[in-house]
C-alpha cells in the first residue's frame, strides 16, 4: 500500500505509492482538531468485495505515526441510504463500526499473531517497527542528533507501512485497517477514520472515504505490455502508471510447458523501486528472468497484490524466448590493395575455432559515416579470408568492412578499411572563366562546374603582372564554381591577372589555361603635366610642356583665363593619338594678361591636379612708349626723394611708379594722373638702397616698358 510519505522506498532512493484498489477519497480536518500545530493528511482507502468492506489508512509523517500508534484511531460510519437515492444528508449521522478505538497490538499480540502465521514476515516488521519507535530510548534524540532520529523514524514508519501494505495481518496488528461485515447491499457508506494523536504534538486530518456496496469493485487485471528477448534473458514491462492505483507488488509466474501449470519466479512479493539515475525508466516496471534454455518457448503471467490483502485476476499469458544475442568476434586485420585496374581485393583474419560461426558479409560504404552497401549477395562460406571488389569506382573512396555472421543471425562487424582505385588522370581545365572588379577592389569570379565524378574542388591563382609569379588565393580547395576576392585599387598597376584550376579527389590538377586579365578600377588621377619654356614677343606667347606620364593617358588640356575672377576657357585640346606639346597664343592686338594652365585626363574620366600655372602679358603695338628723363635726387635735409620725368610720352595715360628697396622685387608705390611730372617718396630710410623705375598703362590697360633704373642711398 502506498502512503503520501515515503515507505521503504526512502532507503532506496525512491518512494512507493500506496495503491488502493478503489473508492473516493476525501479528507479534512476532525472539528476537535484545533490545536495550532503541524498539520498532517491521513489517507484512507476502501474496497467492497460484495460481502464486506475492507478499509486500509496510512499517516502522513514520521509524527502522526508515532502518535496513532500511541493512541490509536477512530473509524467511524455514516449510512447514506440506498444507491438510488442520489439525495445526501447535510449532516450526515456517523455510528461506531468497531468496538472502540483501535490500537497497534502489543506484545504478546504481535507474538500471539507471529504464531498465528508464521510464514508471515511482515508481522514480525511491522510489530518490531512500531514497538522500536515507542522504546524510551529511541523517542529521545539520540547524541542530540535531530535529523538522525528523524530519519531513524522515517525508516521504521517506512518498514512498517510496507509491511502492512503486503499483509492485511500486519495491517490489523498495526490498527491501519479494518474489514466491516455490518454493511448492506445497495447502500452508500461515507467512512470517517480520525487519529486520536494528541492536537497539541501533532494535527492530523481526519480521512474520508465514500462507497457503494450496489456492486463488487472489480480488480483489473494487469497488463504485460513489452517483453523483451534476449541471450538467456527473458525480460517483462509494465507500465507503473496504469498499476500503481490498483497493485502494490507482483508474482511473476512462468509456465515451462506450454500454460499448462505455472509457478512463482518470486519467492516474495516482488515489488520494482525506481532508480532516480534513470529517470527515463521511472514509468517501468522491470522484471528480468534468466531461463536455463535458449529457443525454448516460456510463457509469462502477472498475478498483483492489493493492499487490502487480496489478489487480483492473473494477467493474460505473453510467450518468449531467449535468443542468442552474442555477437562473434570481429574480423581483423582487414586490408585492401589494387590488384589491377579498377579491383581491390579485400584480405582479412578470423580464428579457425568460432564453432557458430555461419559466414562473412563485405560492405562497402564512400566515407566512414555514410551507409553501406552489401557487395556479397550471398553469404561467404566460414573459411572464406578475402574478397575481390570488380565494381570499385576509379572516383571514389572507399571504405570496407568486414561482417561475421552466426547462426543465430548475430553480426560481428570489423573496422573499416580504406581502399581506392589510382587516378592519374587530372580533371579538365576549367572553362567559362570570368570576372570583374567593383570600385572597392572586390573582385568576383565565376566559371563552370566540371563533369569529372571525383571532382574535388578548384584552387585560384592570382599574380599583378603577367612575368610575375603568381601565387595561390585559398587554402582549401573551393566546392564552388564562385569566388571573392579582394585587390587594393591603390596601385600604379592597371590589371590583374587570376587563373583558376580544379583539383581531384586524388589530387590531380587540371592543366592551367590562360591567366584571366581584369582591369583595376582606377581611382587614382594621372600625374600633372608641367610648362618647360615660355616666352613672349610680337607674335605672341610661345609655350612648351612635358606632358603627364601616367601610360593611361588620353589628352590634355591647355586652359586660359584672365584672372582668378574668370573661368577656365580650353585654348587646347590635345588627344594622345595626335601628341602635341607646344603652343603659340598669338597677339592680336589687345594689351591683355593671361593666366595658363595643363591638365591630362586618363582613360578612366580622371583629370590630373592642376600644377603650377604661368601668368603672362601680350606684348602688343599699341602699347605706350617709354618714360624719359626719369631721374632721382636724394634730400639728405627732409630724408626724401625727389623723382622727376618727362611728360611727352604720358598724354591721357596713368603713371606708375615702382620701387625696390635694398635689391628686392620692385612693388607699386604710386600710380599718378598723367599731367604729374614729379613725385616725392618720403618713406625712406638712412642705412637702405633704393631702386625706382616708372612705367605708363593707358586705358586699355597696355602698359609701357619700364623707365631706367634709378637708385639712391640715403
Amino acid at each position: 500500500m502506498a502512503t503520501p510519505v515515503p515507505s521503504l522506498a526512502v532507503i532506496l532512493c525512491t518512494s512507493l505509492p500506496w495503491l488502493s484498489a478503489s473508492g473516493q477519497v476525501t479528507s479534512g480536518p476532525a472539528p476537535e482538531d484545533t490545536a495550532e500545530s503541524s498539520s498532517s493528511d491521513l489517507t484512507v482507502r476502501a474496497h467492497y468485495d460484495g460481502s464486506s468492506v475492507r478499509l486500509r489508512w496510512a499517516p502522513g509523517t514520521p509524527g502522526a505515526w508515532i502518535g496513532g500508534n500511541v493512541r490509536g484511531y477512530r473509524v467511524e460510519r455514516a449510512d447514506l441510504g440506498v444507491d438510488a437515492d442520489t439525495a445526501i444528508a447535510p449532516d450526515p449521522s456517523y455510528v461506531a463500526v468497531t468496538d472502540g478505538d483501535l490500537l497497534p497490538l502489543d506484545i504478546p499480540g504481535w507474538k500471539a499473531l507471529h504464531e498465528d502465521s508464521p510464514e508471515d514476515n511482515y508481522v514480525m516488521v511491522a510489530g518490531e517497527m512500531i514497538h522500536e519507535a515507542l522504546h524510551p530510548e529511541n523517542i529521545g534524540l539520540k547524541n542530540g542528533d535531530i535529523l538522525e532520529a528523524a530519519g531513524s523514524f522515517q525508516e521504521r514508519m517506512s518498514f512498517a507501512l510496507l509491511s502492512a501494505d503486503l499483509s492485511w495481518p500486519a495491517a490489523l496488528g498495526s490498527a491501519l485497517g479494518w474489514e466491516d461485515r455490518s454493511v448492506q447491499k445497495g447502500h452508500r457508506y461515507l467512512y470517517r477514520v480520525r487519529s486520536l494523536a494528541d492536537p497539541q504534538v501533532v494535527r492530523v486530518d481526519t480521512g474520508y472515504v465514500m462507497l457503494s456496496t450496489t456492486k463488487p469493485m472489480m480488480i483489473p487485471r494487469p497488463i504485460i505490455t513489452e517483453i523483451i528477448e534476449r541471450d538467456k534473458c527473458i525480460v517483462l514491462n509494465w507500465p507503473r502508471s496504469a498499476h500503481e492505483a490498483v497493485y502494490t507488488a507482483y508474482d511473476i509466474q512462468r509456465s515451462d510447458d506450454g500454460g499448462g501449470t505455472f509457478h512463482a519466479l518470486n519467492k516474495r512479493p516482488y515489488i520494482h523501486f525506481t532508480n532516480p539515475d534513470v529517470p527515463q525508466n521511472k514509468d517501468l516496471i522491470t522484471y528480468s528472468d534468466s531461463v536455463p534454455l535458449q529457443y525454448k518457448t516460456y510463457c509469462y503471467r502477472l498475478v498483483g497484490h492489493t493492499p487490502f490483502g487480496t489478489t487480483g485476476p492473473p494477467s493474460d499469458i505473453r510467450k518468449a524466448m531467449a535468443r542468442d544475442r552474442t555477437s562473434p568476434p570481429a574480423p581483423t586485420e582487414v586490408r585492401t590493395s589494387e590488384m589491377k585496374a579498377g579491383e581491390i581485393m579485400v584480405t582479412w583474419t578470423y580464428p579457425d575455432d568460432v564453432s557458430d560461426l555461419k559466414g562473412f558479409h563485405v560492405v562497402r560504404g564512400t566515407s566512414v559515416s555514410e551507409p553501406n552497401t552489401a557487395l556479397t549477395k550471398t553469404m561467404l562460406p566460414r573459411n572464406a579470408r578475402s574478397f575481390a571488389d570488380r565494381s570499385a569506382e576509379a572516383h571514389q573512396h572507399h571504405y570496407y568492412m568486414v561482417v561475421a555472421v552466426d547462426t543465430a543471425g548475430n553480426p560481428g562487424i570489423s573496422l573499416s578499411a580504406l581502399g581506392s582505385v589510382l587516378d592519374s588522370i587530372p580533371p579538365a581545365t576549367p572553362v567559362g572563366f570570368s570576372g570583374r572588379v567593383d570600385t572597392s577592389g572586390v573582385v568576383h569570379l565565376s566559371w563552370r562546374m566540371g563533369k569529372e565524378p571525383d571532382l574535388f574542388g578548384y584552387y585560384i591563382y592570382v599574380r599583378n603582372q603577367k612575368d610575375h609569379i603568381e601565387s595561390r588565393v585559398n587554402g582549401q580547395p573551393v566546392r564552388d564554381t564562385v569566388y571573392t576576392d579582394t585587390i587594393s585599387v591603390r596601385t600604379l598597376t592597371e590589371h590583374v591577372y587570376y587563373r583558376v584550376v580544379a583539383i581531384d579527389m586524388s589530387e590531380n590538377q587540371s592543366r592551367r589555361g590562360e591567366p584571366l586579365e581584369l582591369a583595376r578600377p582606377d581611382v587614382r588621377p594621372p600625374t600633372a603635366p608641367v610648362f618647360t619654356v615660355y616666352s613672349v614677343d610680337a607674335k605672341g606667347i610661345h609655350l612648351k610642356w612635358a606632358p603627364s606620364s601616367s601610360s593611361d593617358v588620353v589628352a590634355h588640356y591647355l586652359l586660359r583665363r584672365p584672372d582668378r575672377s574668370h573661368p577656365w576657357d580650353t585654348l587646347l585640346f590635345v588627344p594622345t593619338v595626335r601628341p602635341q606639346t607646344a603652343y603659340l597664343d598669338m597677339d592680336k592686338g589687345t594689351a591683355a594678361v593671361y593666366e595658363y594652365a595643363i591638365l591630362a585626363k586618363d582613360d578612366a574620366g580622371l583629370f590630373s591636379e592642376r600644377g603650377k600655372g604661368l601668368r603672362l602679358r601680350m606684348m602688343t603695338s599699341d602699347r605706350p612708349a617709354r618714360v624719359q628723363g626719369f631721374k632721382a635726387r636724394l634730400e639728405p635735409s627732409a630724408n626724401s626723394v625727389q623723382l622727376t620725368w618727362n611728360t611727352d610720352a604720358v598724354m591721357d595715360n596713368t603713371v606708375i611708379i615702382l620701387r625696390s628697396k635694398d635689391n628686392g622685387t620692385f612693388t607699386e608705390i604710386e600710380r599718378l594722373s598723367s599731367d604729374k611730372s614729379e613725385w616725392k617718396d618720403k618713406l625712406v630710410k638712412p642705412g637702405s638702397s633704393y631702386t625706382y623705375t616708372i612705367q605708363v598703362v593707358d586705358q586699355n590697360g597696355q602698359g609701357s616698358d619700364y623707365a631706367t633704373k634709378v637708385t639712391v642711398k640715403p
